[in-house]
């Protein structure tokens, strides 16, 4: 909800025309109707599969524009040649920016035997530094 407000007042900020940009925050029935009123030309999705799927149906027919980013595996491969502290940090970053909900997030890591055990004990160290909260909260990091 958030990031959607936040869209919007970028965009009315860089002074787009009134309603070129429109940011709408409904339920699961209300965005159905809405796509397959052909009231809009185009839709972006991001989310699970499911959602995708309940996207194409609702717009099946219409022939809308659709964008569809639904749930990528994103792993990162960490040699052992690698800077160990730089690999850790961007990693920890990717696996929890934006609380994990971002559709690049680092979801697996495969990381070389010879240097597995300090990246995971890195890893769980930087990780053990967030602080879970409310997101307005200045003091959060993850939330």
């Amino acid at each position: 909800l958030l990031v959607g407000e936040r869209f919007q007042a970028a965009m009315d900020l860089v002074g787009l025309p009134k309603g070129l940009f429109t940011t709408l925050t409904l339920d699961h029935p209300a965005t159905e109707k809405l796509i397959s009123s052909r009231a809009v030309d185009h839709v972006n999705f991001t989310g699970s599969v499911a959602g995708g799927r309940a996207v194409e149906r609702a717009a099946a027919g219409t022939f809308i524009g659709l964008g569809l980013e639904l749930g990528g595996k994103d792993p990162a491969y960490v040699r052992p040649d690698a800077d160990l502290d730089f690999a850790v940090e961007q990693l920890v970053d990717g696996a929890f920016y934006n609380s994990g909900q971002c559709c690049c997030g680092i979801e697996r890591i495969y990381v070389h035997e010879r240097i597995h055990d300090r990246f995971a004990e890195a890893f769980a160290a930087a990780a053990s530094r967030y602080h879970l909260g409310n997101p307005l909260s200045r003091d959060t990091t993850l939330g």
